[in-house]
Parts: structure tokens; C-alpha cells; sequence
């Protein structure tokens, strides 16, 4: 909310999920209060999850300065089974990126999407996911990873399925407008010092942004994240690489990469989930089967345990390079 605030020129997001409840509504509030600033908005969501809101974004979509597309969008309304099950191979390449860039100079990556929950106010089930703020160069280098989304032919503006007005927009923002102050108290000023916090807590190091290209869709060969990373690690030197991945499936190239720091005298630690707090049996079997030669090689590892229901991905100290969507080394020039 506070870098949404902050906005002057532009605001460029990216998300796999955004849900209809009380923390996106009061983000779209804040979205739309930027853009009736005149700050430029652009907002690519994975369609898939977004099947039965269409309406929501259609109004949005319909103030003169934001334009939502969807990303790998399933044409027609509502979700055909038979259509799914033709089109499965294709339709199952989703977006998974998450990124908040301001005025194409700081952003917020990581894991969180916006919903309830992945902010932790949840009644039932809340997921204990990262992100990272940075600035400098490093927001550049994410700019340039949204603007291949935002210009690939796989994104389409909702426009093409949907209409709304600009009184439908305005309409939207007085209902938003009506519904956030009545619930919540005036927050400018908390989040202005929660913004300056952060900034204060920056640090400058070297940052690499690795991404899945949007082509993947396509069908179109590429990287797996392991292999960009393990051809990243082998452009530096290190005493120590601490991961932390709320589903660590390395593959053969990072399997390897790793297993060779590790003999060269590098500490590399691993944290990563248990079966019970994720329940994904499919990402589980994948890790289980590298984790016996990285456990040979001497890496070691910390698996999140849970009884309660909440995904733990968070942990100790564990936090430096995060394997995911998007994944940084470093802290980032100008992070937090």
C-alpha cells in the first residue's frame, strides 16, 4: 500500500492469484486510487485463477489508466471440461510470477500473491510465504522480466471478452472508496514510516534475477530454474549458499552444481517443507529423489514440520537466495 502511494508514474503488476476478498479489495482500492492520480497502471494476471472475476477486472480495466490483460487466458466463460482436457498441455503452462514494480524503480518479488491468504489474516488457513523489496539496478533487470509478459502474444487484454464503462470504473471506486473507510482508519501515515523502516534496513550487494520465460506456454524448450542457477553460482565464488524453497526440486544440473560447492569446501544449507504442511505428494517425490545425493554430498537440510494448518515455508535465517519463481542471489543493490 505504501509504495502504491508512493507512485508517481507507474505501477506494473503480476500476479498468479488475486482473490475478491479483504486484502485484494483493499489493494484494488489502493490501484485505483493511484491511477485517479494519474499514475499509469498495468495489471497481468494468470487467467486461470482468475475464472468467475472477470467482472471486477472488466470495471477496473475500464479507467483510462489501467489495462488488465490475462495471461494464457481460456477463451469463453466459465471453465469447460471438455475444452480443459483438449486443451490440457497447453492451458496448464500458468504464470507464476508475483511482482509489484513502482515507477520502474523498486519492486516487491517473492512468493505471496495477493489473497488473505498469504498476508495472514485468514480465519482458516494462512501460507507463510517471502517477498523481497528492492531498488537500483536490480528493479530494472524486473521491469524488463514484466514487460516480456506484458508484450507476449499469450497476454491478451480483457477487453477482448469483457466491456465495461468509465461509469462502471467510477462506480467501483465509490463503492471501494465507502467500503475501505468504513473498515479501516486512516493509514497514511503508518505506512509511510513502514516504508521509510524499510528503506533504512536497505543493503547494497550484487543481484541477479533469474525468471521462467513467458514462452513456456508455447511449449517452447528452456532452462529449468536449477539450471540457471546452477549456471549462475558457477560465475561466482562463495563460503556459503543458503536456500530456502517452499518446494525444492533441484534437478540434475543444480543437483550437481550444489553437490561440487560443497566439495570445494562451500557451506550450502537447504530449508524446505515437509509433506504434511504443503499435502503435495507430486512435489514431495520430486525432491525425495535428490535428496539422497545432496544429502551424500554433505548439504544439509531443514524441513518444516507443522500440525497446524498453515503452510511454514519461513525459517531461520534461511533467507538469502530464494529458489522460486523468481529467485535472487544477493540481497539485491538497494534491498531489504
Amino acid at each position: 500500500m505504501a509504495t502504491a502511494r508512493a507512485a508517481r508514474r507507474s505501477l506494473d503488476l503480476q500476479y498468479c492469484i488475486w482473490d475478491n476478498d479483504q486484502v485484494g479489495r483493499r489493494l484494488i482500492w489502493c490501484v485505483l486510487e493511484a491511477a485517479r492520480r494519474g499514475v499509469r497502471v498495468r495489471l497481468l494476471l494468470d487467467h486461470i485463477n482468475q475464472l468467475g472475476r472477470d467482472r471486477i477486472w472488466a470495471t477496473l480495466n475500464a479507467h483510462p489508466n489501467v489495462e488488465v490483460r490475462l495471461f494464457n487466458p481460456l477463451r469463453g466463460r466459465g471453465l469447460n471440461l471438455l475444452r480443459w482436457l483438449y486443451r490440457a498441455p497447453k492451458l496448464n503452462r500458468r504464470m507464476h510470477n508475483k511482482a509489484w514494480i513502482v515507477d520502474g524503480e523498486a519492486a516487491i518479488v517473492g512468493g505471496r500473491n495477493i489473497s488473505e491468504h498469504y498476508f495472514g489474516v485468514n480465519a482458516v488457513t494462512n501460507f507463510r510465504d517471502l517477498d523481497i523489496y528492492a531498488d537500483g539496478p536490480i528493479a530494472a533487470d524486473t521491469q524488463d522480466a514484466f514487460d516480456r509478459y506484458w508484450h507476449s502474444a499469450l497476454s491478451v487484454n480483457l477487453r477482448q471478452f469483457l466491456r465495461r464503462s468509465s461509469d462502471d470504473a467510477e462506480a467501483l471506486w465509490t463503492k471501494l472508496d465507502k467500503e475501505q473507510r468504513s473498515r479501516h482508519r486512516d493509514d497514511t501515515a503508518l505506512s509511510e514510516r513502514a516504508l521509510q523502516a524499510v528503506w533504512a534496513r536497505r543493503v547494497r550487494a550484487p543481484a541477479a534475477l533469474l525468471f521462467d520465460s513467458p514462452e513456456k506456454a508455447h511449449g517452447s524448450s528452456q532452462r529449468m530454474m536449477g539450471t540457471q542457477l546452477a549456471r549462475l553460482l558457477g560465475r561466482h565464488s562463495a563460503r556459503e549458499i543458503l536456500i530456502e524453497a517452499s518446494y525444492f526440486i533441484p534437478g540434475d544440473d543444480f543437483t550437481r552444481a550444489l553437490s561440487g560447492w560443497r566439495k570445494r569446501g562451500c557451506r550450502v544449507a537447504v530449508l524446505t517443507n515437509s509433506l504434511a504442511p504443503t499435502m503435495s505428494f507430486a512435489a514431495h517425490a520430486a525432491y525425495q529423489r535428490y535428496r539422497p545425493a545432496l544429502v551424500d554430498a554433505g548439504l544439509e537440510f531443514a524441513r518444516t514440520a507443522t500440525q497446524c494448518p498453515q503452510h511454514d515455508a519461513s525459517g531461520p535465517a534461511v533467507a538469502r537466495a530464494i529458489q522460486s519463481q523468481f529467485a535472487y542471489q544477493g540481497h539485491g543493490a538497494g534491498s531489504a
